[in-house]
């Protein structure tokens, strides 16, 4: 709308103002449109706007948006008085396109400069350190931020960004401390990293904190702290998030009926996994499909998983990965291995026989002494990503066939690949 109506001014030769410009030329960045970003700014140019530091700081985003690094650095050199929005606008085109070092060295600049940062620089810089790893850093903005007093009173972005510091650095102490101020982002954020570290017990502390301070979670927010409850004692807290969800009117999605059955299972309750997959009616989506397979082979289930892969096939439900992965690991035992051999070999062909299936396959032959088809199956992929050479390395060493890696070795250093051996 707004470069539409720039256009409109433009062709009733209207004289647009700053203000106007700065609009336009934002929305060329926001639409990626260089073309017109780069003719608006040379227009200005032409016609000696005067440019204010949010037309400065539009003209540098726009560039930034359209990967004109170079072009937005230059831009931001031209200015000859640079407030902090100009700092901020050349600070946030190089993080967006992770050259985190070179922001950093902005932001450094600003000191120099006797340029002093506000919330939206804060915000950018703790992002950078967060991406880049680098903590102690960010660690170091937080206190400086504090001492400015902006963390009791800043906005969205900056409160996401100190969330995601304290949750990278294990300070969950300040999170607790800082719940009152915290949107369901945050929290979220902070449920996720406690789920991928594995911190179970600060994820269900900080939920039960979350809950004491009457904010409702979202459908996400349950998704991710059901990923933490992954042991038998926390199997009673599990059900309590169940119970919750089911009390609130969030709707119950696949990806949270998959999270529910994934928390039963892991927490020894394969019957409320299987009752729960049973009565969902996101039953016939594949992320509960897999859910449901994945709980029988973590059981030891696998007549079960296969027969639910029956199930699954009847339904015209269309595998995927990670549904290949559970049924290969039921097909890991004497019983069901023929079953494998045969799902394998109709597979070797098609486009459903990727890197990642083809080490499933190839554990699956492992760890039942298979190793021509192992071989065999492991010739047929045409292009063979590095970690699908060391599956079969590691499968030769787990089986005791450590005659086979001179050879592997040497096909590895043909396709270019470093090995140990060499």
């Amino acid at each position: 709308m707004v470069y539409r109506n720039f256009r409109r001014m433009l062709l009733q030769r209207a004289v647009p103002d700053a203000v106007s410009f700065a609009l336009a030329i934002r929305a060329c960045g926001q639409l990626r449109d260089l073309s017109s970003g780069t003719e608006f700014h040379n227009l200005l140019i032409d016609r000696r706007v005067r440019q204010d530091h949010k037309l400065q700081s539009a003209i540098i985003y726009m560039y930034g948006k359209c990967g004109r690094l170079d072009t937005a650095i230059q831009v931001f050199g031209d200015v000859r008085f640079k407030e902090t929005p100009v700092w901020n606008a050349v600070i946030a085109a190089l993080w967006r396109w992770k050259q985190h070092d070179r922001a950093l060295e902005f932001y450094w600049a600003m000191a120099v400069e006797g340029k002093r940062p506000d919330s939206t620089t804060y915000a950018a810089v703790l992002e950078i350190c967060v991406a880049a790893g680098r903590l102690e850093l960010g660690s170091r903005v937080v206190e400086r931020i504090a001492s400015e007093g902006l963390d009791r009173i800043c906005g969205s972005d900056l409160q996401l960004a100190l969330v995601k510091i304290y949750a990278q650095c294990r300070r969950f102490d300040r999170v607790k401390a800082a719940a009152a101020r915290m949107s369901g982002a945050c929290w979220n954020y902070c449920f996720e990293v406690c789920a991928r570290g594995g911190f179970s017990v600060d994820a269900l502390e900080l939920y039960t904190v979350m809950r004491a301070r009457a904010t409702s979670p979202d459908p996400e927010s349950f998704v991710l702290v059901l990923g933490s409850c992954r042991h038998p004692e926390h199997l009673s807290q599990g059900k309590a998030i169940h119970a919750r969800a089911v009390a609130t009117t969030v709707k119950h999605s696949a990806r949270l009926v998959a999270a529910l059955i994934r928390m039963y299972s892991e927490c020894g309750s394969l019957e409320n996994a299987r009752l729960l997959f049973k009565r969902s009616s996101s039953g016939k989506e594949i992320l509960v499909w897999n859910a449901m397979l994945e709980a029988y082979v973590r059981h030891g289930e696998f007549g079960e998983c296969l027969a639910l892969f029956d199930a699954m096939k009847s339904a015209s439900m269309d595998p995927n990965e990670q549904t290949l992965s559970s049924v290969f690991a039921a097909c890991c035992d004497e019983k069901n291995f023929a079953r494998g051999k045969e799902l394998a070999s109709s597979l070797a062909k098609t486009s459903a026989f990727t890197s990642n299936t083809l080490r499933d396959v190839l554990n699956m032959y492992a760890l039942c002494g298979d190793w021509k088809n192992a071989k065999l199956a492991f010739d047929a992929l045409a292009i063979k990503e590095g970690f699908v050479w060391a599956t079969l390395a590691s499968a030769y060493l787990a089986g005791g066939r450590e005659d086979q890696l001179p050879e592997l070795f040497q096909a590895m250093e043909l396709e270019g690949l470093e090995t140990l051996w060499s």
